[in-house]
């Protein structure tokens, strides 16, 4: 049994592009706010996959499940603060 992820996605320079959409499921018993295991489950992803399902132009992502973190896409394993939280309150 898997549970989906969502994330908001954002554009480079912090444009809202989509709102609460999944890209990935982990597993029940994993922890959803485990950053690392996010950022290595969207280094698996292809860009052109988000693009198709998000929109062109998106560059960060920011788990709910994990709202005061980001990633960029071009690398997921560098987790970042959320420079945006401040913009969408």
């Amino acid at each position: 049994m898997s549970i989906p992820i969502r994330f908001d996605w954002y554009t480079w320079d912090g444009k809202l592009v989509a709102a609460n959409q999944g890209c990935f499921t982990i597993s029940v018993t994993a922890n959803p706010g485990d950053l690392h295991l996010l950022g290595t489950h969207l280094l698996e992803c292809n860009m052109q996959d988000h693009y198709k399902y998000v929109g062109e132009g998106v560059r960060y992502v920011v788990p709910l499940s994990a709202p005061d973190y980001m990633f960029d896409l071009l690398d997921p394993l560098a987790i970042l603060p959320n420079n945006f939280k401040e913009y969408y309150k």
